[in-house]
Formats: structure tokens, C-alpha cells, sequence
């Protein structure tokens, strides 16, 4: 009868296993009844930067990323990069897959790291990146907006919102904008400072987009001290009556011989940055951050270098702003990722009624690629703390994800996928989406070696019993 027993149970196992296998799921845990589209046209030209945002007025996701694009200017060939679009009502049927749409000016200067946001006062998207200026010498920052998703103001022609007539600011990179409910416009990005040789935060607003008090002067957000910048992202809490700005980004500390995680806030005139330390590791580095506001609660996640037996590698680490300080969002602890020795890399972060969602890539050993991985969080239980729960089982690299979620549940992500072209005999990275219910999450079931353990317990335990 004790061998009946182990049997069956040992059956009940291999049956949860097939189980795992039946439900299309690569790994423990993962997302079923998955949608997934292509977002941006083959050429055999590699996409680069993806960001990503909802427009409630059209009804339509838009896209943006950079990508080389061949054309004429001056009378010449010209092959630069250039911002393109793609917009989808459904998320599966995409504009940019069947052909390359250009918003940037043509002017065969190379323009990368494109960053849009939605306008809750205006209905319009707004859009930055940086470009190559040729009366500066340097990348600036341009901006353009849309009222349609389809016709850019930047299209006509450039506007450029970074100070291109200030000297000691050269090279400005890596762009980020969001928009207040009270109708102004706040963009931030790196700007090289060549009095201090070092890498800082720069800020500039707009009022509906009619002008940008940034293109006349420098406003720095860090402290200008010759410690170098990495990273920058920003958000705005909109909750209160007041709405703040806060911004966050990676700088170099001599103390803590590392990047450390630095914030700032401001509110109406937003001029007056109120500067702290969110996280600071000894000789370990954070990188890329990304943040957000969910009802209320300021939260900002990065890349932290972590030790993990003989090898330092990065986790998703995470913070949120309670009570006037920066506090760990799950349990005292600050990685939210599952550290199982593989970089874990570009956090990305969205928020519903449901509670925040945050995707990244990482490599999975099931597949034997990187793939798109994701936790979410009610309160502060953080799901991907106890295992990698797979939103992609591509057989090929997947990265740099960026995430939407939309009530009642619906998760929505765009990510740079890397694609094989046999005619072409090379591969290229190309736009990816997936969407799919956050209610649809497949059982966590054990491990294989769990099982066999778990095998190996009953049939000594039965054994044992008889011999007894």
C-alpha cells in the first residue's frame, strides 16, 4: 500500500511537470494566452532605444525608437539615424511593420534616445531625443509634439530646447519628458559640463510647448562637482494638489568608491531642486534607473551590482519615498529581483489599480537566451523575489523593455527582439510587442530538481518505513 502511495505520488509530480509543459511556459512560472506583434519594419537595420507610450485620446499606442534610414538631402545620399513612429489601436497590428515613418527633420544629422510622454491638459504627445547640431558641434536635445500620433511638428523642421549657445555644456544625451496636470512640460537629460570634465542632470520646462526656458540658459539638477552622471529618469506625482516633478539619476560618490542612486524634487516655479541619497553601496555600482508615481508613493528602481558567491552581478533593486525618507519596498530588503547569478538588466516600471508592474531583461537557462522578465506588487511582496517568471520564450535575445499597464489588467510590452534574416545572411534587433491579462499567471509548480529530491524523499521514506 506505501508503494501505491509513493507511485501515485511520484505520478502527481510528473503530472504537474507535463502540466508546466503543456501551458507553453519556459521555466517555472511564466504568462499564458500571450499576444505577440511585430511593431517595426525589416529592413536589416537595427532598432535601437524603444520607449513606449498609451494615448487615451486616439485610442492608440505609439512608439518611437531610432533607426538608420537612407534618403536624400542636399542633392546627396544620405544614410543617418533618425526617430521613427508606430502606432497600434490593438497592439498587434502596428504602422511602422510595413514601412519606416520618420518624425525627426531629414537633415542627414544623426538624432538617437527618443522619450514621449502623453499630455493629460493638451491631448497631445510630446517627444525628445538627442540630435547632432551643426552650429554647436555637439548633441543637442530636439523636441517635437503631435495632436494625432500621425502629423509631428518636428517633421517640418528642428527645434532644438538644450542651450546650443552655451560653451561650457557640450554633448546633451539621453532625454527624458513628462508632462504636470498643470500644463508644463519638464524635460531633463546628461549634458557634458567641460569646466568640471564630467557628466551632470540638466532641466528645462515649457508651459503647452510654446517655448522652453532651457534654450537660453543651463539649469543643472545635480550638483556640478566633476563626479560624473550615468543615468537619468523622471516622473511626476500628480496625486497632490501641487504637483511635484522628481528626478532621479546614477552618479559616481568618492566616499562609497561607486554610482549611487541620487533623487531630487521640485514643485511650481519648479527652480528649486530639493537634492537626497536614495541608495549607496560600497564599491558597488547602480545603474539605469527608472521611477514612478503610484497613488501617490514616489518609487524608483535600478540595476545593483550585488555579490553572488564568487561573481558581482546586477539585480533590480528598489526604493519608495514614505514619510519624508527613502525606504526598502519589500520587507527590509531592496532586491525585488531573483538572484540566481544572471545580470538582470533595463527596469522598467508601470502602475494600474492593480498594483506596479516592472519588466527587465535577463538571462534565462531554460531557452538559452535573454529574455523579458517581470514581478509585480500589490503592497510590498514582490512575486519575482521568489523565482523568474518568464514573459518571453523566444529562441533568440530579447531586451531593453518598456511596459504599460492598463485597467481592468492588461499588461502591455514593446522590446528590441533580435531577429535572423537567411536571405539576408544576418540578423538585425527589430521591434517586438506582447500583450496579455495580468490575471493569466501560470501556477508556480516545482522545479526538476525539486522534484527528483522530492521523488527520492518518498521512495527512502517508504523503504525506511517497511525495513522499520
Amino acid at each position: 500500500m506505501k508503494w501505491v502511495l509513493v507511485v501515485g505520488a511520484i505520478l502527481l509530480i510528473i503530472g504537474s511537470m507535463g502540466m508546466v509543459s503543456a501551458s507553453g511556459a519556459s521555466g517555472i512560472r511564466g504568462l499564458r494566452s500571450i499576444e505577440f506583434s511585430n511593431a517595426t519594419y525589416p529592413d536589416g537595420n537595427s532598432v535601437g532605444n524603444l520607449t513606449m507610450v498609451y494615448d487615451p485620446v486616439i485610442s492608440r499606442f505609439v512608439i518611437l525608437w531610432d533607426e538608420v534610414e537612407n534618403y536624400t538631402y542636399g542633392g546627396n545620399e544620405v544614410k543617418a539615424r533618425e526617430i521613427m513612429i508606430s502606432l497600434s489601436s490593438d497592439f498587434i497590428n502596428w504602422t511602422g511593420s510595413r514601412r519606416d515613418v520618420v518624425i525627426s527633420y531629414e537633415d542627414g544629422t544623426n538624432s538617437s534616445s527618443p522619450d514621449l510622454t502623453y499630455d493629460p491638459v493638451n491631448g497631445r504627445i510630446h517627444a525628445v531625443w538627442s540630435e547632432f547640431n551643426r552650429s554647436s558641434g555637439n548633441r543637442e536635445i530636439y523636441y517635437g509634439f503631435s495632436d494625432d500620433g500621425v502629423n509631428w511638428s518636428s517633421t517640418g523642421g528642428n527645434w532644438v530646447i538644450s542651450n546650443r549657445y552655451n560653451s561650457k555644456v557640450g554633448d546633451c544625451v539621453e532625454p527624458k519628458i513628462v508632462v504636470t496636470k498643470d500644463g508644463f512640460i519638464h524635460a531633463v537629460w546628461l549634458g557634458y559640463n567641460s569646466t568640471y570634465n564630467s557628466w551632470e542632470v540638466y532641466y528645462g520646462n515649457s508651459y503647452n510647448g510654446s517655448s522652453w526656458n532651457s534654450e537660453q540658459g543651463d539649469t543643472a539638477v545635480s550638483t556640478v562637482d566633476g563626479s560624473s552622471v550615468q543615468s537619468v529618469d523622471i516622473a511626476v506625482d500628480n496625486f497632490a494638489a501641487e504637483p511635484r516633478v522628481w528626478v532621479f539619476w546614477t552618479e559616481y560618490e568618492v566616499s562609497n568608491n561607486a554610482y549611487a542612486v541620487y533623487a531630487a524634487n521640485t514643485s511650481y516655479p519648479y527652480g528649486s531642486w530639493n537634492v537626497t541619497m536614495v541608495e549607496s553601496l560600497y564599491g558597488m555600482n547602480a545603474y539605469n534607473v527608472s521611477a514612478l508615481v503610484y497613488s501617490g508613493d514616489v518609487y524608483v528602481f535600478w540595476e545593483q551590482e550585488v555579490s553572488e558567491g564568487n561573481a558581482t552581478v546586477r539585480e533590480i533593486a528598489a526604493k519608495h519615498f514614505v514619510n519624508g525618507q527613502w525606504e526598502y519596498t519589500r520587507g527590509g530588503q531592496l532586491i525585488i529581483s531573483y538572484p540566481d547569478g544572471h545580470n538582470a538588466t533595463h527596469p522598467s516600471a508601470s502602475e494600474f489599480s492593480g498594483g506596479i508592474f516592472v519588466v527587465w531583461d535577463e538571462f534565462d537557462e531554460n531557452t538559452g537566451y535573454r529574455q523579458i522578465m517581470y514581478g509585480n506588487t500589490t503592497a510590498d511582496n514582490w512575486t519575482s523575489a521568489e523565482g523568474d517568471i518568464l514573459l518571453t520564450k523566444y529562441g533568440s535575445d530579447s531586451m531593453m523593455p518598456t511596459v504599460h499597464v492598463e485597467d481592468p489588467g492588461r499588461i502591455y510590452v514593446a522590446m528590441m527582439r533580435w531577429v535572423e534574416e537567411p536571405t539576408k545572411q544576418h540578423g538585425a534587433w527589430e521591434g517586438c510587442t506582447l500583450s496579455a491579462s495580468t490575471g493569466d499567471l501560470i501556477p508556480e509548480f516545482p522545479a526538476p530538481a525539486f522534484i527528483a529530491a522530492t521523488v527520492a524523499v518518498l521512495v527512502y521514506a517508504s523503504w525506511k518505513r517497511k525495513g522499520d
